[in-house]
């Protein structure tokens, strides 16, 4: 029903739809052509505006995944609740972490950081002679002040940020305009390497 649903959304438009995929699987896909982490598992974390999601992989596989209903958004209308400033401002204040919204941040790092750490030790419970090597956070918030030093400090694995650029064949810090799309961009930049054949 929902690939139903997303299909006729492109019919109508009179688009021809070639593929579609899921979010969680165009990062692993990304972190496993990148980083080609292999004979540990590794964590992906996408902290998108609704939806947090977890995956764990080992090598090209895909051992586990989990939706967490917590995402930046509820943290940007709880900013404009609490200082009443607009929407926009309310994204520029999440990302700089000022001192009278440092409560909201905190509370948000903190759940987030225990759902991660309840997904991983999940894991280990069900997998025991599997060691979990690495986080990757990517996703629109997971840049918020402390979230990766929060989720470290529980889960005791090294945490690091996804950097989707590196799949393509140029520099790696790329700019200031890619390192301000670096958190946004990695599942419309795996989709883009997608080879369609256009004469199907």
């Amino acid at each position: 029903e929902i690939v139903d649903a997303y299909t006729r959304v492109f019919q109508m438009a009179g688009l021809s739809l070639q593929f579609l995929d899921v979010d969680v699987f165009g990062i692993t896909n990304l972190i496993e052509q990148i980083y080609n982490p292999r004979d540990i598992s590794v964590v992906a974390v996408d902290i998108g505006a609704f939806i947090t999601n977890i995956a764990i992989m080992k090598d090209d596989t895909l051992e586990f995944t989990r939706e967490v209903l917590v995402g930046g958004s509820q943290l940007t209308h709880q900013i404009m609740k609490l200082t009443g400033c607009s929407h926009r401002e309310a994204e520029e204040a999440k990302k700089t972490g000022s001192e009278d919204i440092g409560a909201l941040c905190d509370t948000f790092v903190s759940n987030i950081s225990a759902e991660i750490n309840k997904t991983v030790n999940f894991y280990a419970s069900t997998r025991p002679m599997e060691r979990i090597g690495k986080i990757f956070l990517t996703g629109g918030s997971s840049r918020i002040k402390g979230l990766s030093d929060s989720v470290e400090a529980n889960t005791g694995i090294e945490v690091e940020f996804l950097n989707p650029f590196l799949f393509l064949n140029d520099s790696p810090d790329g700019g200031m305009e890619k390192r301000d799309l670096e958190e946004v961009i990695a599942v419309a930049l795996y989709l883009s390497s997608r080879i369609v054949d256009m004469s199907l």
